[in-house]
Parts: structure tokens; sequence; C-alpha cells
């Protein structure tokens, strides 16, 4: 008696969800919903999208590795073509000439920061700087100059 009351009862409600409003949409399949199949229009439509960037995307990085790789050259080099001149890495520094007379004004270099130096210094003709006489410029800390 139980089992056939409750068949009864599991029956009225059953029949009950199926006359309720908004049944027949929980019936449907999910393909059959016009909101799933404009999302699936839309999913389309951003792929073929991505496909044109990408297209675009590889047609430029072709453009900019051209146009940045240097052109290739007319001939190869021979072996007895002369070497390209290269630009000397850095310039020494040449220490000034004395003037052509002797005398006190060869004995000190005054620097370009204004000391004066002995010929025994070793700051005497480095860098730039001039010839000069025992009173000018202010004297080194190293030779007393």
């Amino acid at each position: 008696m139980k089992n056939t009351r409750f068949a009864w009862l599991v029956s009225l409600c059953g029949f009950l969800l199926m006359t309720q409003p908004g049944c027949q949409q929980r019936g449907q399949s999910a393909a059959d919903s016009p909101e799933i199949e404009s999302l699936k229009a839309e999913l389309q439509a951003i792929k073929h999208d991505l496909d044109q960037v990408k297209a675009q995307n590889q047609e430029l990085l072709r453009l900019m590795t051209a146009r940045n790789s240097p052109p290739a050259p007319a001939e190869p080099p021979s072996v007895n073509a002369p070497a390209p001149a290269t630009p000397a890495a850095s310039t020494p520094i040449v220490a000034a000439q004395p003037p052509a007379k002797a005398g006190a004004a060869t004995q000190f270099w005054i620097s370009s920061t204004g000391k004066r130096h002995k010929s025994s210094c070793r700051y005497f003709g480095v860098g730039k700087g001039k010839y000069g006489g025992p009173t000018d410029g202010t004297p080194c800390g190293i030779c007393g100059g």
C-alpha cells in the first residue's frame, strides 16, 4: 500500500511540474536556444577576426624584418680586396712638445685644471695644458710644482 501511495505521489508531482509555466523551455535541447545560437554566431565572428589579425601581424613582421635586414651584397668580396677602413678605437694622448727656446718656461706644465707640475712629476705633459713658468698656476700637491 505504501508503494502505491508513493508512486501516485511521484506521478502527481511530475504532472504538476509539467503543467507549470516555463516547462517548455526545460524540455527544449540546449542547441535550440536562440541565445545560445547567437553566442555561437558571435564566437564564429570573433574567430574570423582573430584569424585576420594573425595574418596582418605576420605580414607586418615580414615587412619589418625585410626593412631592418641589410641588403645582400651585389658580389662576394674577393680575397685580394682591401679591408674596409675602421675608425681608431681611441686616440692616444700625446704630450705637448716643449717650446723651441729652452728656459724656465719648459720646466713646468700647467694642466687644464690650473695645477703647476715639475718635469719630474708624473702629471708633467699629460692631458690638456701648456708650458709655464714657476709662478704660473697653483702648485701640484704631489710634486710641489
